[in-house]
């Protein structure tokens, strides 16, 4: 080859050349979908297969973006509120895959803070003594209620079916053959006297369901203040990380919620057993957000290009 008509050894030292020879109309027909600024249009290329549609239509897309500026990042999140409309973020050029890797680790340092905040022995105490305020005033209202109808020969047993009322003499209970042998009178009214206390009886038992409730909301609360105090920290370092994305702030806002009111999917089944969670909880909490119930947390990257991280 003789350096002196050309500046290459060989034609592999020169660039692709989007342009495609013999080809006018495919050109123009490429050239004006790629000027469309608009929404909802493309382009369609039709030809027999090996043809190279594929390779020119990139070649030529490839360079016109060479010449724009750089677009956006894009990736999908879990919509807390409507789970089957993920929600799309745009983030500057090269921090999406940073996101990603931040949500993460967030959710990685999360199940460490939530589980030590659950385990400290204020929370225990305090959680403990909720449950002692309930069985207390379950106690206490049994115990009143037995003390009554001691006093007139009625007497509140246990039995296999639950809580009953039987007549009394003597602290021992009248069996239905010594009750028969009894005088009428005697009879009626130790009959009265136990349909009167099983009336309360049944509105006691009426009540502890409630009790149990309010219980076991006070218990949430509990459990919801201790892990925010845990969460807030965490996520508040990252939105600063984030200040300038608003749609990451309202993400992590959301994010933060579901954190919050789902704390027991941060801990391991032992932990979560002791939480006060049955077997059947815990696999209807892993059914409804699936097999890997903190997979809604995952970022999905759309068009991500990585870029070094610099943090101060």
């Amino acid at each position: 080859m003789r350096r002196g008509k050309f500046t290459f050894t060989t034609t592999a030292e020169l660039p692709d050349n989007p342009l495609v020879i013999g080809q006018r109309r495919a050109v123009e027909a490429i050239e004006f979908s790629i000027g469309v600024r608009a929404d909802d249009y493309n382009a369609y290329a039709i030809g027999p297969a090996g043809t190279g549609k594929h390779t020119i239509v990139r070649q030529f897309l490839e360079h016109q973006a060479a010449r724009e500026p750089a677009g956006l990042d894009w990736c999908y999140v879990h919509n807390f509120d409507e789970p089957h409309r993920p929600r799309a973020i745009p983030l500057p050029t090269g921090t999406a895959v940073m996101f990603r890797t931040d949500v993460a680790r967030l959710i990685e340092e999360l199940k460490t803070a939530i589980s030590a905040a659950l385990d400290t022995d204020e929370y225990r105490q305090r959680h403990q003594q909720i449950h002692g305020e309930f069985e207390g005033r379950r106690d206490r209202a049994l115990e009143e209620l037995r003390g009554r109808a001691a006093q007139r020969d009625v007497g509140l047993i246990r039995t296999p079916l639950g809580l009953a009322l039987a007549p009394m003499r003597d602290g021992n209970v009248v069996e239905p053959d010594a009750f028969a042998q009894l005088p009428e009178a005697e009879r009626q009214r130790l009959r009265a006297t136990g349909a009167e206390f099983e009336t309360e009886l049944e509105r006691i038992l009426h009540e502890v369901p409630k009790w149990h409730r309010d219980s076991h909301e006070k218990i949430r609360a509990l459990k919801r203040a201790a892990t925010k105090a845990a969460v807030d920290l965490l996520i508040d370092e990252m939105k600063k990380a984030y200040e300038r994305q608003p749609e990451v702030q309202a993400h992590l806002a959301s994010l933060e919620k579901d954190v919050i009111d789902h704390a027991d999917d941060f801990l391991q089944p032992k932990e979560a057993e002791e939480q006060g969670n049955n077997l059947l909880d815990a696999l209807a909490a892993r059914t409804g957000a699936g097999l890997q119930p903190l997979g809604r947390y995952q970022v999905n990257l759309l068009n991500a290009t990585a870029r070094a991280r610099v943090r101060r």
